[in-house]
C-alpha cells in the first residue's frame, strides 16, 4: 500500500517461485544449510562462535562467483572483513641441494610475501589486517599445509629455502604416499623385475620394494639386516629393476 498526494494505491507482488527454488537450490550447492524460509548459514565447524565467525568469511572468499549477483553489507562497527577472493601464487627455484619457494599471497590486488605471514601460521592466527586495514582471514587449509615448511625452512623477507629432503617429505605427505606406504598398498604394486634369476623370501622382497619406493621419490636408503640374510641379493634386485628393466641410464649407484 503506498500514499501519494492522498491518494492510497494498493499493489501486489507476485512470487517467481521458479526462481526463488533455482536461488534456492543454487545456495545448497554452495554449502549452504537452510535453516528457515529466506535464512541460509554454513554448516558449523565447532561450538566457537569465533570459529563459526571466520569460517563464514572463508566461505564468502571462496565463493566469489556464486555470490556476484549478492549485495553483502557488513556491520560490524569500525571492523571490515575482506571478502574478495585469496589465492597463493608459488614461483619454485630448484638448486643443488635446496629449493627456493617465492609465494605470493594475493588479495584481490593486494600482494603480500607469504613469508609475511610466518607468525601467523605457526601461532593458529587466522586474522591478518592488510595494509589498506581491511581484516582478511587466512584460508584454512594454509595452516595445515605450510606449518612444517616454516618451521623446518629458512624464511627471509620475501622467499622460504627448504632443503632437498624437507622439500621431498612435505610433498609425499601431500599427495598420500606415506599413507600408502604405512597400509602396504605402495610397495605392493612394485613387481619384481622379470630378468632376476633367483628366488627372494618375502621380507627381501619387501626389502627390495622398499628400496624401490625410496628411489623412485628421490630418497636415499640402507638395508641393516643381520650378516647373511640377503642385503645383496635385495641390493642385486634393485640395480636390475632401475638399470635393466627400467633401463635407467642417468647417474651411477653407490654399493
Amino acid at each position: 500500500m503506498v500514499e501519494e498526494g492522498g491518494v492510497l494505491s494498493i499493489g501486489w507482488f507476485f512470487r517467481d517461485e521458479a526462481w526463488e527454488r533455482a536461488h534456492v537450490s543454487m545456495l545448497g550447492k554452495g554449502g549452504l544449510i537452510k535453516l528457515s524460509s529466506g535464512q541460509f548459514s554454513i554448516a558449523a565447524e565447532s561450538n566457537s562462535a569465533e570459529d563459526n565467525s571466520t569460517g563464514l568469511i572463508e566461505w564468502i572468499n571462496r565463493n566469489g562467483e556464486l555470490l556476484k549477483h549478492f549485495e553483502l553489507k557488513q556491520s560490524l562497527g569500525k571492523l571490515v572483513y575482506f571478502t574478495g577472493e585469496i589465492n597463493l601464487q608459488v614461483d619454485v627455484s630448484d638448486k643443488n641441494d635446496w629449493f627456493d619457494l617465492h609465494c605470493i599471497a594475493c588479495f584481490d590486488d593486494i600482494r603480500i610475501p607469504f613469508a609475511q605471514l610466518k607468525e601467523h601460521i605457526l601461532n593458529g592466527r587466522r586474522e591478518y589486517v592488510l595494509p589498506d586495514g581491511r581484516i582478511a582471514v587466512l584460508p584454512s587449509v594454509w595452516f595445515s599445509r605450510f606449518d612444517e615448511m616454516f618451521r623446518f625452512g629458512k624464511v627471509s623477507s620475501n622467499s622460504i629455502r627448504l632443503q632437498n629432503t624437507h622439500f621431498r617429505v612435505k610433498e609425499l605427505a601431500e599427495n598420500g604416499s606415506f599413507s600408502e606406504v604405512k597400509t602396504g598398498e605402495r610397495l605392493l604394486s612394485v613387481d619384481l623385475p622379470p630378468s632376476l634369476n633367483a628366488t627372494l623370501r618375502p621380507y627381501q622382497e619387501n626389502g627390495f620394494r622398499w628400496l624401490a619406493y625410496l628411489q623412485e621419490n628421490g630418497f636415499g636408503g640402507c638395508l641393516a639386516d643381520d650378516m647373511r640374510l640377503g642385503k645383496t641379493l635385495q641390493t642385486i634386485t634393485l640395480l636390475l629393476y632401475l638399470y635393466v628393466d627400467k633401463s635407467e641410464t642417468d647417474g651411477g649407484s653407490m654399493l
